[in-house]
C-alpha cells in the first residue's frame, strides 16, 4: 500500500466490505496520537470491561512489513448488531492490528460474523502477512 498524504488530525480510510466480513485500513498522522498501538488495544479492552459479550481471544505482538505491531482478536456483540427481535445478540468476531510507520499510525481492522471466524482468520492473516508499505 502506498503511504498516503495525511493531514494531522484526519484519518484516511481504505475499506473493503463484503457482508458478512469487512476489512478496513485507517491511517493517521502519529503526532496526533503517539504510542497508538498499545494504547489502542488497552482502550478497547478497558471500554469493554463490563461488556458480558466481550471476550479477548488474542492480545499479542506481531510484525507487519517489518514493523512491530499490537494485535487484538475478540468476540463482541456491538450495539448496532442487537435488534429488538434478537433473544440473544449476534456475536461478531473482530481483529485489530495497530502499528506506527514513518510518522503515521496504521490500523488494520476486520469484523465478521462469529460463524466465519476460521475463514476470517485465514483472510486477515493473509492480509497482514503480505501487507507492504510502499514509500
Amino acid at each position: 500500500m502506498k503511504v498516503p498524504d495525511v493531514e494531522s488530525s484526519e484519518w484516511r480510510t481504505y475499506e473493503v466490505r463484503y457482508t458478512p466480513l469487512g476489512v478496513s485500513i485507517f491511517v493517521r498522522d502519529s503526532s496526533v496520537r503517539p504510542d497508538l498501538p498499545r494504547k489502542s488495544v488497552d482502550r478497547i479492552i478497558s471500554l469493554n470491561q463490563d461488556n458480558t459479550y466481550f471476550k479477548v481471544l488474542d492480545n499479542s505482538g506481531i510484525i507487519v512489513d517489518g514493523n512491530r505491531a499490537e494485535q487484538l482478536a475478540y468476540e463482541d456483540a456491538p450495539f448496532s448488531f442487537i435488534t429488538p427481535t434478537d433473544s440473544k445478540p449476534q456475536l461478531k468476531y473482530e481483529r485489530d492490528v495497530f502499528f506506527d510507520y514513518n510518522g503515521l499510525n496504521w490500523h488494520i481492522s476486520m469484523t465478521s460474523d462469529i460463524e466465519l471466524r476460521s475463514e476470517a482468520d485465514s483472510i486477515f492473516e493473509h492480509i497482514v502477512q503480505t501487507f507492504k508499505i510502499l514509500d
